[in-house]
């Protein structure tokens, strides 16, 4: 029960950081698409990375940084296996890589333990490395074609509907002080 409201307070948080952000709705959604797609393209140093697009993409660096925090836990532990998995599919489809496989680590591993020496080892690992790393870029490269734009649309509405429902409350408000202002001046 104290995880769910845990998570809940940290989503209203980055909500309210989100639409509260000052600047035009599109510099806070590109904050938002670059921290979520640097999640994709690199499994460390994520946050450096969001930062450094959020100047060369000209977004919002808190959004970019709440971008690459909040989805970080997400893509870590459920969403790197299957974009390696997407990756070494498009790989393997186009004759560009090994399709990795549980029995493709298997049989790795089993040259390694068959042979026993440092030679053969470093060159299984080595094999395999380029094959997982590979299949990792381009599956990244996949989801942030998806979650990048994505996540800038929705980021975009959302901020654009929070500001336009503030701003009609505000008129609202206003009207009534200038009403009420009004009727005390005929007093």
């Amino acid at each position: 029960m104290k995880l769910v409201k845990s998570l809940k307070r940290i989503a209203r948080y980055c909500y309210l950081k989100m639409v509260k952000e000052k600047g035009p709705p599109e510099y806070v959604a590109r904050g938002w698409a670059v921290g979520v797609a640097a999640n994709w393209i690199l499994p460390i140093g994520q946050m450096p990375l969001a930062l450094a697009l959020s100047f060369l993409f000209r977004g919002s660096k808190i959004g970019a940084l709440l971008g690459t925090w909040l989805t970080n836990p997400l893509t870590t532990l459920f969403l790197y296996p299957l974009q390696c998995y997407v990756g070494s599919l498009i790989l393997s489809s186009l004759s560009l890589g090994r399709y990795l496989s549980f029995s493709y680590f298997e049989q790795a591993l089993h040259v390694v333990i068959e042979d026993k020496s440092w030679d053969t080892t470093l060159e299984a690992i080595r094999g395999a490395s380029f094959d997982v790393v590979f299949s990792f870029l381009v599956g990244g490269a996949v989801f942030v074609v998806i979650s990048a734009p994505a996540t800038y649309f929705l980021t975009h509405s959302i901020v654009t509907r929070f500001r336009r429902i503030r701003e009609k409350r505000a008129a609202l408000k206003r009207a009534a002080r200038q009403e009420c202002a009004a009727q005390q001046d005929s007093n």
